[in-house]
């Protein structure tokens, strides 16, 4: 339908609407003019709207009709009605809790009304039990059930969700920007999964996306939903009219032509504008429903700090309002200008391509990164890239500087021997090999060398790293250099490039003639720090030997800072393994007795030490010990490197652990959260070492029955895992926790797929043959869950097979076996691997 045959047939249904019922035949008839096509959608509409009325812009609870209404007490299969929620045009929504009292939370149950079960209306709503059949993700209410009345009126029973429209809620709140950019991020990745589901909601509005009590949003009310699959719609003319709420709907909506999922991605843009500048983005001179289709078919929206700087100086009168929203409106111009004015583009081709690249762009700009949807220039690439990576830079700048110093120092020796015969030429070289290295790794930022890409911090270390690696200086100076940019590879992260370089300055120490053990050491055992955090846990050990040896040789060595720093690492790695507490007490030990003779005082490793001893004591459970060396280590801390600080919050964090031990819930889960925000305010949001803490949180919340928290965090651990490669060695843990979480919460199809991930890394970097075992154990149980037998039998019976003696996980997978059995129908089987502890079933 063309914008102009719509019109028209808006224009003549208004106008009949207008008339009294009995006229509009032959006003219809004589203004259609011998054109079927127009009248036939023109009495369709007025048939719709006399038996539906207005129930889609309505609330439900404002239309009254007969519904076959249910009273509390009355029951729908396993459902007892406990009060009537609202009702509408269609039907009628009630409060409902499980009969059985196997379901203990409340569900909301959509019910048909009588005399609106006609054919079409009966087929969209199973079409909508089907839909959410087949959404099943943290911010989308859930199907719980469904069927029929005895009369055969179908309903659906939903999750309850007692919330307030995101838009009402944020303004109740007077949230912040960031979090609501962080509120609807999370709407975005939703409607996405929608999407990839194959569905377009159509009628995406702050009334059908709810904030719980939790701060979580849910999206709901699929009932006029589209599958992508071929789902046929009988009428689509004259439906396509009626299945979306105007203030919302997208322009080709407006026209009646096919919807996809750019559709969505509309009226995210319109939610978006709302959530930034308080109002909808159109406002026609003229009310009603024409002029608004009108205004949303042909009117550009101004941008929302336009708005809202327009809205500062009408307030003048209000001071501190008009100065809000000033500071407002700044805060808007630019990214989030730009974000909105793509997604409401008219042409759904010039929109963001889908909901999650929509999603992907409000998170590049909390975390400042340029937008996709803003064409980036150097100017702005590079204040994007400063303002986001001061501390990146900084190591950057830091890392390049050293490198420079250290090739500039070891020019200048080599020099001292030549300086009486060509002093001038040495000096011009020094110089050209200074400029050379700078000139090589900060070309890397040319427009004409980067090519249009972003240039991060990490990107100029590469260049550094490239050009060392192919030297061909002196081999003392470039392992000197190596190592350098070896240690700075750890502090980011990237465990792999650091394990290559520091095996690099080994190799090449090994070939120097008068290289000091200090040098070798500080090589080796830098290499076994990025061995360890790799899991490999044999070479760390070997190297972590080999340097202490060389620093105990070394003259002053077993007096030196850097033999205490060893012993320290030594003691750390040791403590990872229960069978080795005591060795790992006597390197601590011995590193604190070192520090605490007379005239030293360097509270950093003396801070370490203690807090290796809390560990394990933590270990050893013995709680209030450890809290008492950590506390201690913590005070410490704060003294040697002050706040924020990565020592202090890695403090911080095991604090919290043992007062979690001590059941002192509110201080732990203070402790856990100062912890994570003071890494993200030094190492910024996606940095590797966040994933452990973030883990450490969502275990607590798990522990302490706040499952949507616990998935929210164990989430945002899994993808900073993702995004580095899961190369730390506890990135195969996290995998299994979110897997467990899911599986637990009977939501088995992602939690397979993310066990048989986490059985990969942990088998890859761990080697803990009881956590794998667990792994499989919930891959098994989610494979029999789907009657995949055959899938889950030998992957059961394998797991259990290699559980150590004694093994705490062994009752479990005991009960998932029999289970397994049982739905295989071989009850001698299953009582074969009862466990001899299990109660009855109730």
């Amino acid at each position: 339908m063309t914008p102009e045959r719509w019109q028209q047939t808006q224009d003549l249904l208004e106008q009949a609407l207008a008339l009294p019922e009995s006229e509009r035949p032959g006003f219809v008839v004589r203004s259609c003019d011998g054109d079927d096509l127009l009248r036939e959608d023109i009495e369709a509409l007025l048939v719709i709207d006399t038996r539906l009325g207005d129930f889609i812009e309505k609330p439900l609870f404002d239309l009254h009709g007969d519904h076959g209404s249910l009273t509390p007490g009355d029951q729908l299969g396993s459902w007892r009605i406990v009060s009537e929620i609202g009702r509408g045009g269609m039907g009628a929504v009630y409060l409902a809790e499980r009969a059985d009292a196997t379901y203990e939370k409340k569900a909301a149950i959509k019910l048909l009304k009588r005399g609106m079960d006609t054919e079409e209306l009966v087929r969209r709503f199973r079409s909508e039990r089907r839909i959410l059949a087949r959404l099943e993700h943290t911010h989308i209410g859930r199907l719980l059930d469904g069927g029929s009345t005895p009369d055969g009126r179908p309903y659906l029973v939903m999750e309850y969700v007692e919330g307030r429209p995101i838009d009402a809620w944020c303004a109740e709140r007077s949230l912040p920007i960031e979090d609501r950019l962080a509120l609807f991020e999370k709407v975005c990745r939703a409607v996405h999964f929608a999407h990839r589901n194959l569905v377009v909601h159509r009628d995406l509005k702050p009334g059908n996306i709810l904030v719980g009590a939790d701060g979580e949003p849910r999206l709901l009310d699929f009932g006029i939903a589209k599958l992508l699959e071929g789902d046929p719609e009988p009428h689509a003319t004259v439906m396509a009219f009626l299945p979306m709420t105007p203030e919302y709907a997208s322009p080709e909506q407006i026209r009646g032509e096919p919807v996809t999922t750019a559709t969505d991605v509309y009226s995210l843009g319109v939610l978006l504008y709302r959530l930034l500048a308080g109002r909808s983005p159109y406002r026609p001179a003229v009310e009603g429903r024409a002029a608004l289709a009108e205004a949303v078919c042909s009117q550009v929206p101004q941008r929302p700090s336009t708005v809202v700087g327009a809205r500062a100086k009408a307030e003048a009168e209000t001071p501190e309002r008009a100065e809000k929203d000033r500071h407002l409106a700044k805060r808007l111009r630019g990214d989030l200008d730009t974000i909105v004015q793509k997604a409401l583009s008219k042409e759904p081709a010039r929109r963001y391509e889908s909901a999650e690249q929509l999603a992907a762009d409000i998170n590049r700009h909390l975390h400042g990164l340029p937008v996709l949807a803003r064409t980036s220039g150097v100017g702005y690439r590079t204040k994007k890239f400063v303002g986001r990576h001061k501390i990146g830079v900084a190591l950057a700048a830091a890392a390049l500087i050293a490198l420079v110093s250290t090739a500039a120092w070891a020019l200048v020796q080599r020099s001292e021997a030549l300086r009486e015969r060509d002093r001038a030429e040495d000096e011009k070289e020094k110089a050209k090999w200074a400029s050379d290295f700078m000139t090589g790794v900060f070309g890397a930022s040319d427009p004409s060398e980067s090519r249009g890409k972003e240039i991060k911090a990490i990107d100029l270390l590469d260049v550094g790293r490239r050009q060392l690696v192919a030297s061909n200086d002196q081999p003392d100076q470039r392992a000197q250099q190596l190592t350098v940019l070896g240690r700075v590879y750890i502090q980011l992260g990237q465990y792999e490039v650091a394990k290559d370089l520091f095996k690099r300055s080994v190799s090449l120490l090994a070939q120097a003639k008068t290289v000091q053990g200090f040098q070798r050491a500080e090589a080796i055992l830098g290499l076994a720090q990025a061995e360890s955090n790799l899991g490999h846990d044999e070479q760390a050990e070997e190297s972590l030997k080999s340097g202490l040896l060389l620093l105990e040789r070394a003259p002053g060595g077993r007096e030196s800072t850097d033999y205490v720093d060893a012993l320290n690492d030594y003691g750390g790695f040791l403590s990872q393994k229960s069978d080795r507490y005591d060795d790992a007490e006597k390197q601590f030990r011995h590193a604190l007795a070192i520090e605490q003779k007379p005239g030293r005082s360097r509270d950093r490793a003396v801070s370490v030490a203690l807090a290796g001893l809390g560990q394990l004591e933590r270990s050893r459970e013995n709680y209030k010990k450890a809290e008492g060396f950590i506390r201690r280590s913590l005070e410490l801390r704060r003294h040697a490197f002050g706040e924020p600080s990565i020592e202090v919050a890695n403090a911080m964090n095991s604090l919290a652990v043992v007062l979690e031990e001590l059941k002192n819930d509110r201080d732990a889960e203070d402790f856990y959260a100062r912890s994570i925000a003071m890494r993200k305010t030094v190492l910024g949001s996606s940095h590797p070492k966040l994933a452990t803490p973030l883990s450490n949180l969502a275990d607590f919340y798990e522990q302490h029955g706040q499952r949507a928290k616990a998935e929210a965090s164990y989430r945002e651990a899994v993808a900073i895992c993702d995004k580095s490669g899961n190369e730390d060695r506890n990135c195969g843990f996290i995998v299994f926790f979110l897997a467990r979480l899911l599986a637990n919460q009977k939501r088995c199809g992602e939690a397979e797929t993310l066990g048989v991930k986490a059985i990969s890394l942990l088998e890859a970097k761990s080697g803990d043959q009881e956590t794998i075992a667990e792994a499989k154990g919930v891959v098994g149980g989610c494979r029999a869950e789907r009657r995949d037998f055959a899938g889950a039998e030998p992957l059961l019976l394998g797991a259990l097979a290699q559980l150590p003696p004694d093994s705490v996980v062994e009752k479990g997978l005991r009960e998932r076996i029999v289970r397994l059995y049982e739905a295989m129908g071989k009850p001698d089987s299953a009582a074969k691997y009862r466990p001899t502890t299990a109660k009855p079933d109730a």
